[in-house]
């Protein structure tokens, strides 16, 4: 039987038009939106900048386009309880799939506390959304997982501290829709496993110092950690008319929902990997920030660092003998994760924002990873596989890298391996945006990226890939709610190529 989603979320969001049209009062503050996007290019893909941090609606393909419809009721700020939802579908083509159900999901929120239930585009954590590379743990790169979430969202301050302690954090639970991307996009070759059904958690807590009316200085300290787990190992059969091989079901009871929220072993039914470390794919990142609030201008220096499993969350490594008593320490700098500053100008007709980045995933604990034996009664740690798991062979969605954008998302492999194939990376970036006139405004993107492969497929050569983005916004006054962006982008190396495009997007706002 055909399925007939796409025809019910157009007629919902038909329906929320209409309400919002009749209602008033309440209704008036849903805002309904149509716009269409356009690239076309030279070279074997888009340019970077025109697929990277664009929520996962975007395409490596030269040439694509898109149709899109959205309607969103933002909350109702000032309220005890207030609430929200949204739906944004979208018609393609060149895309990884020709509609998509972008954006469907309702909210409830009480005091500070917010329940989230559905697809909604998300941004990295503590990062500019249009000027910085993203985050490494989650970046905006990807298409939205559905999910249920839970928590704070917002700073909130703490009670008895006077304003000087604010936290926010939450948990969620969702699960991968790319089932069918995934079957289609691995092809016979030395490495041909996918994940199908596969479950995703992610949790985080964040603490800041300060009290912006006493002094202009504030710090923020977080931890945020991504979790795969569930779903079943499937490898290519070489005659697609054959079914394809099963290669190991991963469990997702009620007990591995909460090894995804407390990383614990796993059990009888875990993978070996996973009964001797934890069950699942586990990852994620430690935050560092400070920042200084002038009375026009503002500057923020943060340092995300990245660590896969266990491994890596401590600036140190260790040995251990065979009954795992610890017996010497090896000190290593916390080179991995990334470095940024942004500074926020006095208001002016040339630069209002400007943020530098730099970001290195090329020490992943060293490059050698042993299990004490009889042979050798050492653990060596090390060669942790950033976005790799044997299960959950890359942190992808529809092809898209979930973490950072510059450890080049699966979609850009052309021989249907679905892994990240670029993850011990170097990278310098540049951001910067203005608004030189009421109805202008304008950023450019400078990221140059030296890519040594992986520790499991490491390139003879470094390779290196230069791109660039330069883009317009017009919003005139005399045209209410209307948005005309033009945008050109190139990528120059020998990474993904000399590739370069011209983007036009459209898009009215009522």
């Amino acid at each position: 039987m055909k399925k007939k989603y796409p025809f019910y979320i157009i007629l919902f969001l038909f329906s929320i038009i209409c309400t919002s049209s009749f209602a008033g009062g309440d209704g008036e503050s849903i805002l309904f939106a149509v716009s269409t996007n356009v690239n076309a290019g030279t070279g074997n893909y888009a340019p970077f900048w025109f697929t990277a941090n664009r929520q996962g609606l975007s395409t490596t393909s030269p040439t694509g386009a898109y149709a899109r419809v959205s309607a969103i009721r933002p909350f109702d700020e000032g309220k005890t309880f207030a609430w929200s939802y949204g739906a944004d579908v979208a018609a393609a083509y060149n895309y990884p799939s020709l509609f998509d159900v972008h954006q469907l999901y309702a909210e409830a929120r009480l005091f500070c506390w917010q329940l989230s239930v559905g697809s909604k585009e998300r941004w990295a954590q503590g990062k500019n959304p249009l000027l910085s590379t993203g985050g490494m743990t989650w970046s905006g790169n990807a298409r939205p997982i559905p999910q249920v979430r839970f928590g704070i969202e917002d700073y909130t301050a703490v009670p008895f501290t006077s304003g000087w302690a604010h936290v926010k954090g939450f948990i969620s639970y969702g699960k991968l829709t790319d089932n069918q991307y995934q079957r289609d996009f691995v092809r016979p070759s030395t490495y041909s496993l996918y994940t199908q059904n596969a479950l995703f958690h992610e949790k985080s807590a964040f603490l800041k110092i300060g009290n912006k009316e006493a002094s202009p200085l504030s710090f923020e300290v977080g931890l945020e950690m991504d979790c795969m787990f569930g779903g079943e190992l499937w490898e290519y059969s070489s005659v697609r008319e054959e079914t394809d091989a099963l290669l190991f079901n991963n469990p997702s009871s009620m007990k591995d929902y909460l090894k995804a929220l407390v990383p614990l072993n796993g059990g009888e039914n875990s993978t070996i990997a996973d009964q001797k470390n934890a069950a699942g794919n586990h990852f994620g990142s430690i935050h560092f920030a400070g920042n200084y609030q002038a009375e026009d201008w503002k500057v923020r220096a943060y340092y995300e660092h990245y660590f896969d499993g266990r491994t890596g969350m401590t600036p140190w490594n260790a040995t251990s003998d065979m009954e795992g008593n610890q017996h010497a320490w090896i000190a290593y700098p916390w080179f991995d994760g990334l470095s940024g500053l942004e500074i926020s100008l006095p208001a002016n007709p040339y630069v209002s924002t400007v943020v530098v980045e730099y970001n290195t995933t090329r020490d992943q604990c060293g490059s050698i990873h042993h299990t004490s034996t009889s042979v050798l009664p050492e653990s060596i740690h090390g060669f942790a596989l950033y976005y790799y798991n044997s299960s959950y062979p890359a942190y992808q969605h529809w092809g898209m890298t979930i973490g950072s954008p510059l450890l080049y998302s699966p979609a850009y492999n052309e021989d249907g391996v679905l892994i990240n194939a670029h993850t011990r990376i170097r990278a310098y970036h540049l951001g910067l945006a203005g608004n030189p006139h009421a109805e202008w405004k304008y950023r450019i993107l400078g990221t140059l990226v030296r890519s040594w492969g992986s520790y499991i497929d490491p390139l003879p050569e470094p390779a290196n890939t230069f791109s660039t983005l330069v883009e317009g916004t017009w919003t005139p006054n005399r045209l209410q709610g209307w948005d005309f962006t033009a945008a050109l982008a190139a990528d120059k190396g020998t990474i993904i190529g000399n590739n370069a495009g011209l983007q036009i997007s459209l898009k009215k706002t009522f």
